[in-house]
């Protein structure tokens, strides 16, 4: 499951990474089509990690780095739905859940968390 979880982070970060150009940040990648095909690809891999996970630990942290890709992606609420189900298996969760929501409650807040996965 670990190797599915890093392959997945991976494939995400390519779909963010961004490089000096012309004096601007642009995306690695400038079609966004092909990032979109990336975090599909991402979202696949934490799928078959997933399917290898064996206790109710493993399948909460690829709940919780799925819950990650969302809310990188500007998916918060399905991204504290992961969560919450994340810290359902394992409590240790619970304070990033938590985090999330209360963002959520407090979109006002200047500190939108971009990724929740320390």
């Amino acid at each position: 499951a670990a190797l599915h979880i890093e392959f997945s982070g991976a494939l995400a970060a390519a779909a963010v990474h961004v490089q000096p150009r012309a004096g601007r940040l642009a995306a690695l990648i400038p079609a966004s089509d092909r990032r979109v095909a990336l975090l599909r690809e991402s979202l696949a891999e934490l799928d078959a990690a997933g399917a290898l996970a064996t206790t109710p630990a493993e399948r909460a942290l690829v709940m919780a780095h799925r819950a990650n890709r969302l809310v990188i992606w500007g998916f918060p609420w399905d991204a504290l739905v992961e969560f919450r189900r994340a810290q359902a298996l394992d409590p240790q969760w619970r304070p990033i859940a938590d985090e999330l929501a209360d963002w959520l409650r407090h979109p006002e807040r200047e500190s939108r968390p971009d990724s929740l996965l320390r």
